[in-house]
């Protein structure tokens, strides 16, 4: 079966449990994704959560591996220490720590390299203009997939409207920035800090994107 096709329906079955991570995974667990799709419909969570559980300092390495090739630093000054903070916290299973450090980020990013209309933005306007960025990015190559997977979380899930209890409850357990910066809910487990380094690590990789096409200008 073809790699790419594996990986996009592999990344498919992840999204539909609300886990994100396809490029960390080895194409025979991808296959076993794909399969797992086609039966019970209880067997992926397990599945996907233990594969992450025994395979922590890994993921965390990997994404460690990735943030050094990025030139972020002028973009959001705080990105890069507090992604390796977060991945050191995940390593020992602190996925509270993980969450709390890495929501501020989003904004920081945002604010840092915001080019909208007003000069005195409010943070929605901040948040909505990345959004906005990311969506018009060009992708190519083997960030295409990964992309497709992310930004169901970022638009759907991370940065959706959220203004009570009820609100959170709606969207599950993957993690949404107003209910966990406002006490609606906490998404201190496995599965919230798992989507936050994933979608901070790509959300970086996406910002230093940006910065080479700003620069090619």
């Amino acid at each position: 079966m073809d790699p790419i096709a594996v990986a996009s329906a592999a990344g498919q079955a992840l999204r539909d449990v609300g886990w994100p991570g396809i490029s960390l995974m080895q194409h025979e667990f991808q296959l076993e994704l794909v399969r797992l799709a086609d039966g019970r419909d209880d067997a992926m969570e397990p599945a996907v959560s233990g594969w992450y559980e025994t395979r922590r300092s890994k993921v965390a390495a990997e994404l460690r591996s990735r943030l050094t090739s990025y030139m972020i630093d002028h973009m959001a000054p705080t990105a890069r220490v507090a992604m390796s903070e977060a991945l050191a916290n995940y390593e020992q299973g602190n996925y509270l720590s993980v969450v709390r450090t890495l929501m501020p980020e989003f904004e920081a990013f945002a604010r840092n390299i915001y080019q909208g209309g007003r000069t005195r933005p409010k943070q929605s306007d901040v948040l909505t203009w990345l959004k906005g960025v990311i969506a018009a990015l060009p992708v190519t190559g083997d960030s295409a997939i990964e992309l497709f997977s992310l930004y169901h979380f970022i638009d759907d899930k991370l940065f959706a409207t959220c203004s009570t209890a009820e609100d959170a409850k709606g969207l599950g357990d993957v993690a949404n920035r107003h209910a966990e910066m406002h006490g609606l809910a906490s998404y201190g487990h496995l599965k919230g800090a798992t989507t936050l380094l994933c979608v901070t690590g790509f959300l970086i990789r996406l910002m230093d994107n940006y910065r080479g096409l700003l620069a090619a200008e």
